[in-house]
């Protein structure tokens, strides 16, 4: 009996320390070359659609290349990095996602300046200043085993979103595939559409001649990120 316990013993110890049994989620960051990254948000006016472009994010993710399972991570957009075709409309993009209405004159009118800056101090200064995903968890929806042979793999990402001080739970669909300039990285698509009244955010409305223009209030971001392994120190 005893050396039937030993066996098993060494069993359950030799499952453990196999290295499936011991691998852990690598972490990714998000690129920051040219090509790397590509957020578009299109924000919907009574005229039209305008979209702002990112410019800069950082991140980073913990992924099992294998199941294409997510631990954890985080993806972080400064509001100064959101740019359009116009540093009017963009300053007015920081007054609504990045002031604090309790303390400033916005919205009940504009802060920012001749130049299109806001104050460096003060109450009518971004006190806001980024928008955050926070990444709890994720995982495929197809068969991971594709991601191995070139084709994209339908995922599910979960967690929460926190714009203009207020966080809410978000979860995102996203597509992964193989990027061939980087064979280890992971290349990361996707659509969300944000409600800016869950976050509290408010677009003063504009006037232009004898047209009142007003933001809607949904606006939607597409996202292409490339997220790349991290050398072990």
């Amino acid at each position: 009996m005893r050396a039937i316990l030993t066996w098993l013993h060494l069993v359950a110890f030799s499952l453990m320390a196999t290295p499936e049994a011991r691998a852990e989620p690598r972490k990714y960051e998000v690129g920051r070359e040219r090509g790397d990254i590509a957020i578009a948000v299109k924000v919907p006016y009574s005229l039209g659609t305008h979209t702002q472009t990112v410019a800069a994010v950082s991140g980073e993710l913990r992924v099992d290349r294998e199941t294409l399972a997510v631990a954890r991570g985080w993806l972080v957009v400064p509001l100064t990095s959101i740019e359009s075709d116009s540093a009017k409309r963009d300053c007015h993009m920081r007054e609504a996602l990045g002031l604090d209405y309790a303390r400033s004159r916005f919205p009940k009118e504009h802060v920012c300046d001749g130049d299109n800056r806001l104050p460096a101090s003060g109450p009518d200064s971004v006190a806001f200043p980024e928008v955050r995903l926070d990444v709890k968890e994720g995982k495929a929806l197809d068969d991971p085993r594709r991601f191995a042979d070139g084709e994209e793999v339908r995922a599910t990402v979960e967690g929460s979103w926190t714009i203009h001080g207020i966080t809410r739970p978000a979860r995102l669909e996203v597509r992964l595939s193989k990027d061939p300039r980087a064979p280890e990285g992971i290349r990361v698509r996707g659509r969300h559409a944000f409600s800016l009244r869950d976050f509290g955010v408010v677009v003063k409305a504009a006037k232009v001649l004898f047209v009142t223009i007003s933001v809607q209030d949904e606006v939607i971001a597409s996202l292409d990120l490339l997220i790349k392994p991290v050398a072990a120190p």
